[in-house]
């Protein structure tokens, strides 16, 4: 369980990272920090494997059906931690694309966007600071979040729907707000399922 907290960690220092590179408007090598985050990533994979590995190992020599519930549990979630970081890491490619294109976000855009990112950055924190509880008020707790997310999702979706059917936003910058909101819904739907796993489908 201590390396699933570790990789737990390293999910949540990634999007950490990510969402301080997403946030600025002007950023020094920008190819170096999204290089940091595929190496992060490369890293999860590679912890993936040798998590996963591991359990399946524990798992044929278990003879307790109790023991084997908690080994399909560990490697649910390792999957779903490591699917995460890929999400992460697609955003990062987003923002560097950005950047490389020029693009340039309204306030609007801005602050639409760090509203979705601050509730996902919330979200990730809380289920990773709750890796080792199967507490059921802390599942409720986690849907309610995703909830959340999803109704920011509709909301932030139906405006980039209004900017393109008005003419009032570039086609090119629509699109990749659509496409980081659809990485940061994935992430929100991960990290349910990492809950409801942890609570036994509660």
């Amino acid at each position: 369980e201590d390396e699933v907290k570790k990789l737990g960690l390293l999910t949540k220092e990634m999007f950490l990272s990510w969402a301080d590179l997403s946030s600025s408007e002007k950023v020094d090598r920008v190819s170096d920090r999204v290089l940091e985050l595929k190496k992060s990533e490369e890293r999860a994979d590679e912890m993936q494997d040798e998590l996963t590995s591991f359990s399946i190992l524990m798992l044929q020599n278990s003879q307790s059906p109790t023991n084997a519930d908690e080994l399909h549990k560990i490697i649910r979630v390792i999957d779903e931690l490591e699917s995460i970081t890929d999400s992460i890491y697609n955003l990062s490619k987003l923002t560097e694309d950005r950047f490389g294109k020029g693009i340039v976000f309204t306030k609007e855009e801005r602050d639409e966007i760090s509203s979705y990112r601050t509730l996902t950055g919330d979200y990730v924190s809380f289920v990773v600071d709750n890796l080792d509880s199967s507490d059921v008020d802390l599942l409720n707790s986690s849907r309610a979040m995703e909830e959340k997310m999803d109704s920011e999702h509709k909301r932030l979706s139906n405006e980039v729907q209004l900017r393109l059917e008005n003419n009032k936003g570039d086609f090119r910058t629509q699109l990749l707000i659509l496409e980081v909101e659809r990485n940061l819904e994935h992430i929100g739907d991960y990290l349910l399922n990492i809950s409801e796993t942890l609570a036994g489908g509660k």
